[in-house]
C-alpha cells in the first residue's frame, strides 16, 4: 500500500496577534515558516471544546526542520507570535 502525502498552505498570517487556524481533512502534521526569524512564537493544539490539548514554543532564532505529528482530536490551532511576523502555516496531509 502506497500513502500519497500532499500539502495545504496557509499564507498571509500577518500580525502581532493571537489567530486561529482550522486544521485541514487528512492533515497529519504542520509546520510553520516565519519572517523575522528572531521572533518566537506558540503554536497551541486545541481540540473540539476549545481546550489546550498541547503546546509548541518555537524560540526566537530557532528553525523548525521537522513538522509537528497532529494527533486525532486536534481540530484547530493557535498562533501566539512574541512580536509581529509574516508566516506560513504548511499543513502535511496523508490519504
Amino acid at each position: 500500500e502506497t500513502l500519497i502525502t500532499r500539502t495545504v498552505y496557509l499564507d498571509a498570517y500577518a500580525g502581532g496577534f493571537d489567530d486561529f487556524f482550522s486544521i485541514p481533512a487528512f492533515a497529519r502534521s504542520v509546520s510553520l515558516w516565519r519572517v523575522p526569524l528572531a521572533t518566537g512564537v506558540t503554536l497551541n493544539f486545541m481540540d473540539s471544546n476549545a481546550n489546550i490539548v498541547y503546546t509548541y514554543t518555537l524560540a526566537g532564532g530557532a528553525v523548525m526542520f521537522d513538522p509537528i505529528p497532529l494527533s486525532s482530536d486536534i481540530v484547530r490551532v493557535q498562533v501566539v507570535p512574541a512580536g509581529a511576523i509574516d508566516g506560513r502555516l504548511i499543513f502535511n496531509l496523508s490519504f
